[in-house]
């Protein structure tokens, strides 16, 4: 299939004949803003000007859906100009994929559209809108701020992939935060099954330059395909200059994007400062293993015993372990005996 600046892709110039029309060709979008064009649109026109591979297409802008009996047939026109067998219409809201809010699920996506259909479910995409669930998000981001007015709405109509893998890519570690990897999660197919909570897919990390399948569930990419995909992830987020949620498909052994938004609620990186430079610390307490008081005799003699068998074991277990000087202890508490112990220090290996 062709994507934006390929032969075969609509060009730059506007699906609508002017290129600020109420249908425009997605190469164009970048030009209007994403007030006109809406995030999604807006975000796929400057990757495919950075020249990312983005499936062709055209946005219908909010003006269109003021006048639709003019806009109804050139949606049709620009789908037919297109000459794709199957096309995915897609939402592309001026408030959708921002840092602070995500719509993702909330806005009517159909994939699969015959051409003779495009025009209806343009339409029928654009009235997602205003359904009750869009509705009680916007209120809940407002809080206190007062109502929540409906956001315009552009809808995006872009050539179908026929994927024969597909899914997401996070530029950063969603779980820890950690910007030096890029994890992706690979389904068969279409990425329906991943995006909707059916299917849980394969995860790949990629750091370093080495990817490493963390999950193998359909075995639906491999090594080489996921380099391709962190590539174009890493690329995304350079040009927006914010870890990316990328979701992208392979066809034909090519990579496309489909959507790129900044990640939300990203963690901060976890970091652990050692105390010592070189050195790691162990402590065993052996009293919560212990379910009830012991007597004075256990804790005088057999304690003290089992502390040493297990340092023992621990140093014979770890070469160059050693017994820490201010191993052992423990206290009092409602008076029961806390007992607690230090097992040893041992130098790491740089």
């Amino acid at each position: 299939m062709a994507a934006h600046g390929e032969p075969g892709g609509p060009g730059g110039a506007a699906a609508g004949g002017t290129g600020l029309g109420a249908v425009v060709d997605l190469a164009a979008a970048g030009g209007m803003g994403a007030e006109r064009a809406g995030s999604k649109a807006f975000n796929l026109a400057r990757l495919a000007a950075a020249s990312l591979p983005v499936p062709a297409g055209f946005v219908v802008t909010p003006e269109a859906f003021q006048a639709w009996e003019a806009a109804g047939p050139a949606v049709a026109a620009a789908a037919s100009r297109l000459g794709a067998d199957r096309y995915a219409v897609r939402s592309s809201a001026v408030a959708e994929d921002l840092p602070g809010a995500s719509y993702a699920g909330m806005y009517e996506s159909v994939l699969n559209v015959a051409p003779a259909d495009v025009a209806t479910t343009v339409r029928r995409v654009w009235e997602s809108a205003t359904a009750g669930r869009v509705t009680a998000y916007q209120k809940g981001l407002a809080g206190a701020a007062g109502p929540a007015s409906a956001a315009p709405m552009a809808v995006l109509v872009q050539v179908m992939v026929e994927a024969q893998a597909a899914g997401v890519a996070f530029t950063a570690n969603p779980v820890t935060g950690d910007y030096d990897e890029v994890v992706i999660t690979a389904v068969r197919g279409l990425g329906e099954r991943l995006v909707g909570g059916v299917a849980v897919g394969d995860e790949w990390v990629v750091r370093a330059g080495q990817a490493r399948c963390r999950r193998s569930a359909e075995d639906a990419i491999g090594a080489g395909q996921a380099h391709q995909v962190a590539a174009l992830a890493r690329r995304a987020e350079a040009l927006f200059g914010a870890p990316q949620d990328l979701e992208w498909a392979i066809t034909a052994g090519q990579v496309f994007v489909l959507q790129a938004r900044p990640m939300t609620a990203l963690p901060q990186p976890l970091t652990w400062i050692p105390p010592s430079s070189g050195w790691w610390l162990r402590n065993f307490r052996l009293g919560e293993w212990l379910p009830e008081p012991v007597t004075p005799l256990f804790a005088s003699w057999l304690l003290p015993v089992l502390e040493r068998g297990i340092a023992r074991a621990v140093i014979l277990a770890r070469p160059g372990c050693r017994r820490h000087p201010g191993g052992g202890g423990g206290g009092t508490a409602g008076g029961l005996r806390i007992l607690s112990t230090t097992l040893c220090t041992a130098s790491v290996a740089p």
